[in-house]
């Protein structure tokens, strides 16, 4: 019924038909690396997948080609310098003391080779 209803929509047939439990461990493994990046969180056996850091990733996205237009021209640029990138679980488990390494922040100028 599928294939009839898909062909009466003018929708054509595809050309290969991979079958999910033919890839249970490439699955698995796609999904522990989510997990790893923080991405994905697994509560009593379930996976969950955490929406907004794919929301955030299309924005970052969408930022840093917008940044490569605009930074065409520029020859140097000063930042602003942070210890570490801390992770989510890091600043959850304790947030004082990750926000606290902040205060020593510095400014760095780096050239741009182009």
């Amino acid at each position: 019924m599928f294939y009839e209803d898909m062909e009466q929509l003018g929708i054509a047939s595809p050309t290969i038909e991979p079958k999910a439990t033919e890839h249970v461990q490439e699955i698995i493994d796609m999904i522990q690396g989510l997990i790893d990046k923080e991405m994905a969180y697994e509560v009593d056996g379930d996976v969950y997948y955490a929406v907004d850091t794919f929301k955030a990733g299309y924005r970052l996205e969408e930022l840093k080609r917008n940044a490569e237009c605009l930074m065409a021209d520029i020859d140097f640029l000063v930042v602003p310098t942070a210890p570490t990138i801390p992770t989510i679980s890091a600043v959850n488990s304790d947030p004082v003391v990750i926000n606290s390494r902040n205060e020593n922040q510095g400014r760095i100028v780096l050239p741009l080779f182009v």
